[in-house]
């Protein structure tokens, strides 16, 4: 579901929260597909038993329109998404 405010253009759902600040004519072009919005992110952790590990992504913001308003979809770049796991070998 997108949310409009004077704060910006946020994304929610169960799984992922977002929020993105966008001037109005920024999300006109976004959502005409002239430009695109894209998420970058990174996150360092802790495991369980004391380990720490790194998983970073990489998102384009792809906004759609139809009769129950606006929604976007996230679309995954390139090979800028992985962990620390997909340098390890067995």
């Amino acid at each position: 579901m997108i949310a409009r405010s004077h704060h910006g253009v946020g994304f929610s759902d169960k799984n992922v929260r977002c929020h993105v600040l966008l001037r109005r004519s920024q999300f006109s072009h976004a959502l005409r597909g002239l430009s695109y919005v894209v998420v970058w992110g990174r996150v360092d952790y802790e495991d369980i038993f004391g380990g720490t590990h790194y998983t970073y992504w990489c998102k384009r913001m792809n906004f759609t329109r139809d009769a129950r308003g606006v929604s976007a979809e996230f679309i995954t770049v390139g090979d800028y998404n992985g962990s620390d796991e997909d340098s390890r070998t067995s």
